[in-house]
C-alpha cells in the first residue's frame, strides 16, 4: 500500500510540463513539504521512474499554488518550484515563465476567474519574486494569433492561448534592473580565462555572454551543447561565478545546490539560420538575437520565458553584449525575438529610461497551455 496521498494537476505551460498543487495538500513545515514534493517527483533519481518527474529539467517543475482575495487584487499566489532530479533540493529561488501561463489557465480552470465573453484576465503574484503578473486566457484561441505564429514559436497548437504580462518585472530579485549598475563588465575563471559579461535582472537574473567568445556559432543544438564538457564547464563557471557577484552564494563553488535557477546563462550571437529540433528551418531574417541558456546544468531545449525576458531586455541596453549582436530590427519597436533550438520566442517590452537608469513596465509573451491530468498522487 502506498503511504501519503495528494491531489493535484499535471499542466503543460508552453514548452514545459509541471505538477500544480494546491498549498493546503501540502504539510505547512518546509522540510516535511519538500520531501513530500521530492517523493511525488521520483528524486532523487536520474529518471524519476518512481514519480511523476520526468527525467528533464523542463518536466520536474512544480507550482504551489493558494487563492488571492479581492481586497489585495489578486486572484492567486502562486511559488514555483524545481525539483532537482538526482539531488534532494528544491529550488524557489526564481520563477517559470512557461509554468506561469499553466497558472493562469488553472485559474480559469479551478474557478478562480470566469470567462467574460471568450476570454479572461487572472491576476497573479509570483511569490518568488514578488511580482505580479497578468494572464490573458483564450480558451478557444485569439484570432490575433495564427497556427504559423504558434508553430514559427515551438508551441503546441492543442489548449487555450495565453497570453502573460509581467508587471515591472526589472529587478525581480537584486532590486535593479542592472544589478551592479554596469551594462557590460569582465568575469574571471579560475583559469585565468576572462570573458564580458552582461548581468540583467528582469523576470530572473541572467548572465549573458558571447558564442563567439566561446568558440561557438550560437547555433548549436542542445545535444552539442551538453556533449562539448569543456565548453560547458566554462558557461557553468560563469553562471556561478555571476551567483557569486550577485549575492545570490558567498563561495562560487556553492551556486550549483545553493541557487541552482538563478542566474540563468546563456550565449548570444547575431541571427543565422539553423534548423529547430523538429527539423523545420529557422531563417535569419525571422528573429532578431540568437540564444542558447542551460536549464539546471543542461542545455534548455527551447528557452526559458523568465530568462528570456532577461535576454530580451538586456539585448535592448547599448553596451551590452547582446547590443551588440541585435540585429536592426530588434532595435526598433516593442518585440525583440529570439531565436532558441525549438523556434522563435517573440518578447514584447515596454521599456523606457529615466536619466540613467531604466524601467520595463511589462514584458509580454504568447503560450498555449492544457491541463493534462487531475487526480490523487500516492507518495511511497
Amino acid at each position: 500500500m502506498s503511504g501519503r496521498s495528494l491531489r493535484c494537476f499535471l499542466y503543460r505551460g508552453g514548452t514545459s510540463k509541471g505538477v500544480l498543487i494546491e498549498q493546503a495538500e501540502l504539510p505547512a513545515e518546509a522540510g516535511e513539504r519538500d520531501r513530500c514534493i521530492l517523493a511525488l517527483f521520483g528524486s532523487p533519481h536520474v529518471r524519476q521512474i518512481d514519480g511523476l518527474g520526468g527525467a528533464d529539467p523542463l518536466t520536474s517543475k512544480l507550482a504551489i499554488l493558494r487563492p488571492g482575495s479581492p481586497g489585495e487584487g489578486l486572484d492567486l499566489h502562486y511559488m514555483f518550484g524545481q525539483v532537482s532530479i538526482a539531488e534532494t533540493f528544491v529550488d524557489y529561488s526564481g520563477n517559470c515563465g512557461n509554468l506561469s501561463s499553466a497558472v493562469g489557465l488553472y485559474a480559469l480552470d479551478a474557478g478562480y476567474v470566469r470567462l467574460r465573453n471568450d476570454h479572461t484576465v487572472a491576476r497573479v503574484l509570483n511569490t518568488n519574486t514578488h511580482k505580479i503578473l497578468e494572464a490573458e486566457i483564450f480558451p478557444q484561441g485569439d484570432p490575433e494569433v495564427s497556427e504559423r505564429d504558434l508553430k514559427d514559436w515551438g508551441l503546441s497548437l492543442s489548449g487555450a492561448l495565453v497570453r502573460v504580462n509581467f508587471l515591472e518585472p526589472g529587478g525581480s530579485k537584486t532590486g535593479r534592473l542592472l544589478p551592479t549598475g554596469k551594462v557590460r563588465e569582465e568575469i574571471v575563471l579560475e583559469d585565468g580565462s576572462r570573458y564580458e559579461v552582461t548581468l540583467a535582472d528582469a523576470s530572473n537574473p541572467a548572465v549573458l555572454v558571447r558564442a563567439a567568445d566561446l568558440g561557438m556559432e550560437g547555433t548549436e543544438s542542445p545535444a552539442e551543447i551538453d556533449q562539448d564538457q569543456p565548453r560547458l564547464k566554462i558557461l557553468l563557471e560563469i553562471r556561478a561565478r555571476a551567483a557569486e557577484r550577485l549575492g545570490f552564494v558567498k563561495d562560487w563553488r556553492l551556486a550549483a545546490t545553493q541557487s541552482a535557477a538563478i542566474p540563468k546563462v546563456a550565449c548570444v550571437a547575431p541571427p543565422a539560420s539553423y534548423r529547430a529540433l523538429d527539423g523545420s528551418p529557422v531563417d535569419a531574417g525571422r528573429y532578431d538575437l540568437l540564444a542558447r541558456t542551460l536549464s539546471m546544468g543542461r542545455a534548455h531545449k527551447a528557452y526559458a520565458i523568465t530568462g528570456g525576458i532577461a535576454t530580451a531586455v538586456a539585448a535592448r541596453l547599448e553596451g551590452s553584449v547582446a547590443w551588440e549582436c541585435l540585429a536592426e530590427s530588434g532595435r526598433r519597436g516593442a518585440r525583440v525575438r529570439l531565436g532558441h533550438p525549438s523556434g522563435i520566442l517573440p518578447i514584447d517590452l515596454d521599456l523606457s529610461r529615466s536619466g540613467s537608469e531604466w524601467l520595463v513596465r511589462k514584458a509580454g509573451i504568447v503560450r498555449t497551455a492544457r491541463r493534462l491530468m487531475e487526480g490523487i498522487a500516492y507518495l511511497p
